[in-house]
């Protein structure tokens, strides 16, 4: 029996299409009928329906339901709901026509009825969806021999006052009431369903392309203004995280770099992702500096990938200055963390900050860019010199000349006379690393290196 039960579960799995383990979507809303004084009253116990695939519902208690969502109708999608009673018909939603919502965890489709024969059908906004449909449909009484005069109305008229409980006369009647008063309008696509409604054809085309062409201007305009306001957002975005990063508030300034991140095309703006990215970088270095536990080599990391995510659009070719910045933040990243990794791992860190170090130097040259080359040739010796300390033997021997060889380079730069600050802090890390060198060489060699330390 136990054999037999564990060879159904394996059938069962087998013959599961993708779809069965997928996450159930599920369409979430509340039925109504309208009181006499417009006042909601839930209906209980009735059936709703997507039209377009069958699936169905029974509403509960306040008249909610929650209706399956086949995974074929996708978010932006129109579905057609429909609600079965008789003597009533759909308000609200138009035709009970929904668009599926992004957040359907969020989002409540309200749907209202009214007894059928009910005044409020005449809506404006009911008499231009009515239009709208009956152009779609008209093109179906096209014949080859045909003309425009042949186009019957009428027939759909029929078929929606029986629907709603009116008489065609009465239907006809609220139409041309509809159109004579959009008529006293300036709005052409309202003027177009009023010549449509009259079977002006001809006009009706003209108004709905004047319409459309109306729209397409202000669309354009529309996106110019949605762009400003993007790189507003960015720019506020950024300088919220820059004052406070300013006020050592590195979690807050992360979080508005973030923020600002999210409203940047990397395609269309690849120069500003890649800014934003080194800022976030450089401030999640600042949080991880200041944190202690596991946590720490989290946002190492973090950061580490922010600089390398820069770097997918600062190229070497493309934007020298910015790749070799970038360059040097990664090394001082990946440095700090290298010193706080023991072992193999962190030996393997510091190989990668001098790696970073070096391609920055490639661009930033004495010639060029000589604060630049000397500030990148200090952290070049900072790491060298944490090498050459975990290294034994001859190879962490080399390893600090080469340190050293790094910080005189930087002082050929950093002098006394114009920077006086940045060549004291070199003459320190100088200082430190021939101590080193000194502590490791025997005789008088070690003693000269102590002496110049």
């Amino acid at each position: 029996m136990k054999k037999a039960f564990i060879l159904i579960i394996v059938l069962f799995g087998l013959t599961c299409t993708p779809f069965t383990w997928a996450t159930e979507r599920f369409l979430k809303g509340s039925v109504s009928l309208v009181g006499d004084h417009d006042e909601p009253i839930p209906l209980v116990g009735q059936d709703v329906r997507i039209q377009q695939s069958g699936d169905s519902a029974r509403t509960k208690e306040g008249g909610l339901f929650r209706l399956f969502l086949p995974n074929h109708f996708q978010a932006g999608s129109k579905i057609t709901l429909g609600v079965e009673k008789a003597g009533w018909r759909i308000q609200y939603p138009l035709e009970g026509e929904v668009i599926i919502p992004n957040e359907l965890e969020k989002a409540l489709i309200d749907i209202r009825m009214l007894p059928v024969g009910s005044k409020k059908f005449w809506s404006h906004d009911r008499m231009e969806k009515f239009i709208q449909d009956v152009a779609e449909k008209a093109k179906q009484q096209v014949q080859p021999q045909g003309k425009p005069q042949d186009i019957d109305l009428s027939r759909y008229i029929k078929e929606w006052a029986l629907r709603y409980g009116f008489s065609v006369q009465q239907a006809k009647a609220e139409i041309d009431k509809w159109a004579t008063e959009v008529e006293q309008q300036n709005d052409p696509y309202q003027l177009g369903l009023a010549a449509f409604a009259r079977k002006n054809f001809g006009e009706a085309s003209q108004l709905f392309a004047q319409s459309a062409q109306q729209k397409a201007q202000a669309y354009q305009q529309a996106l110019v203004e949605a762009e400003q306001y993007r790189a507003d957002i960015v720019r506020d975005y950024r300088l919220a995280g820059d004052a406070a990063y300013s006020n050592y508030q590195f979690a807050a300034s992360r979080s508005h770099y973030e923020n600002a991140l999210r409203h940047i095309a990397k395609v269309q703006q690849p120069q500003l992702w890649g800014a934003v990215q080194n800022e976030i970088g450089i401030v999640i270095r600042e949080l991880a500096v200041r944190t202690e536990g596991n946590d720490i080599h989290t946002l190492f990391k973090q950061a580490v990938q922010a600089y390398r995510e820069a770097l997918t659009v600062y190229t070497r070719e493309a934007l020298p200055q910015d790749w070799a910045a970038t360059q040097n933040n990664l090394g001082i990243v990946l440095r700090e963390q290298g010193i706080r990794t023991q072992g193999e791992a962190g030996t393997q860190l510091l190989s990668q900050a001098v790696q970073a170090y070096r391609e920055a130097l490639t661009v930033y040259t004495r010639e060029a860019l000589p604060q630049g080359w000397a500030a990148t040739q200090n952290n070049l010796g900072n790491v060298l010199r944490e090498q050459g300390i975990r290294t034994p033997g001859e190879t962490g021997t080399q390893l600090l000349k080469q340190a050293v060889q790094a910080y005189r380079e930087a002082l050929t730069v950093y002098t006394r006379e114009a920077l006086p600050q940045d060549w004291a802090a070199t003459q320190n890390n100088l200082g430190i690393v021939l101590r080193e060198q000194g502590i490791r060489t025997q005789g008088e060699a070690g003693t000269q290196l102590l002496s110049q330390a």
